[in-house]
Parts: C-alpha cells; structure tokens; sequence
C-alpha cells in the first residue's frame, strides 16, 4: 500500500503491507503530528493526527490493540516490515516517487541505490525537518534491535 505522509514540511510518501504497520511507522515517526493518507488500492485507509488526544481510541477501533500494543506487536512480532516501512519513505508526492524508483532500480550495489538515493533526496527537500533521515534512523534502529536478534538462531 503507498500512503502520502500529510505533514507540514517536503511531501512524503511510505509504502507499507498493511494499514496497522503504516499507523505505526507514521505515529512514532511524527509523534502524532502526522497523518497517512492511502494512494493506491483501499481509498478509504487513512491515519489521522494526534495532536492532543485519542490515539488510544483510535488504534483500538481499527487493530483491537492500544497504539503501544500495536507498537510492541509492530516491533517484537514483525520488526521487519516496520523496518521495511520507515526504510521505504521518500521525499515527494507519488509521482515523484516513481521517478525516484526508475532511477534507484538501475543502481546495481547498496552503496550506488544509497548515494543515488541520498541525492535525490538532498535535492528535493527544503525543509530543515528531515522525516526521511529521521524513519531511515528509526529504521536501522528496528531492524538491529528487532530483526538481526531473531535472525541469529
């Protein structure tokens, strides 16, 4: 599923497997500032801002668990799609996005897709807030702490 991250900085999107990781990655990414809303396939998918209240309210009605239920089950059960998810964010608007993609499905190591990557993005952003560093941070962050332990047994 690709969302645009509604926020008031660079436009942003994320791509996520389901709704409840998407909810997740956005929630701890913007601390409830953030909203998603579904580019493709299931219109009606969106996560709305938290500016004050009824985060709780909210992620109970649609996963059946409060948000740091949905935190812990996102990280502990599968860290690897929330790693995924806040690895997959990207500057621009979905179109932008596909641009983006053509360019990086040429780059033929890890280190030519970062580099390429990292200039677009530097290119594009006018913000001095980074959400893309920011989730690619939290994104190394959840697969060393999450993913890489379960991989070793």
């Amino acid at each position: 599923m690709l969302f645009e991250i509604i926020n008031h900085h660079d436009p942003y999107t994320i791509v996520a497997d389901d709704l409840e990781i998407a909810a997740v990655a956005v929630c701890i990414l913007g601390e409830g500032k953030y909203s998603l809303k579904e580019l493709s396939g299931d219109k009606s998918a969106y996560v709305p801002f938290f500016l004050t209240d009824g985060l709780d309210e909210w992620f109970t009605k649609w996963f059946g668990r409060t948000f740091e239920e949905s935190v812990t089950y996102a990280s502990e059960q599968r860290g690897a799609d929330l790693a995924k998810c806040l690895a997959s964010v990207m500057i621009g608007d979905a179109k932008n996005r596909r641009a983006f993609e053509e360019v990086l499905a040429r780059a033929e190591t890890k280190e030519a897709y970062t580099a390429a990557l990292t200039e677009m993005h530097n290119a594009k952003r006018a913000s001095t807030v980074d959400l893309g560093r920011t989730a690619w941070g939290m994104a190394d962050f959840i697969h060393e702490r999450f993913v890489k332990p379960k991989q070793v047994h």
